[in-house]
């Protein structure tokens, strides 16, 4: 699992799935303990780092092997979040996006 700030970056430009989105938009910032939030904008034309947006909603992450298990698949949320290495300060239905468009999930929320 990557370490650092551009590998986790890197790692979710690869995973990125727009398709997925059904009309959806959205700013998020990715805050890992120790790092300078990494904010992306997410459509279905593409996945774009700008850390002058302001997000919608804040994810935090208490490592980048947390954030990458979760935003990839192989960890569960609900434990992470019970276990406080998973919060967010948004909505429910955000963190759902999120989780969709880096595990290739259709998301059947209306836009």
């Amino acid at each position: 699992m990557p370490d650092g700030r551009n590998e986790l970056r890197d790692t979710l430009a690869e995973r990125f799935d727009g398709s997925v989105l059904a009309g959806h938009d959205v700013r998020v910032a990715l805050a890992v303990d120790g790092w300078r939030p990494l904010v992306c904008s997410i459509s279905a034309a593409g996945l774009a780092f700008d850390d002058t947006v302001v997000p919608e909603a804040t994810f935090y992450f208490d490592s980048a092997q947390t954030a990458l298990g979760l935003l990839c698949g192989d960890a569960d949320v609900m434990d992470a979040f019970m276990e406080e290495r998973f919060r967010s300060d948004g909505s429910i239905t955000l963190v759902f996006l999120l989780l969709s468009v880096f595990r290739g999930i259709p998301l059947d929320v209306p836009p």
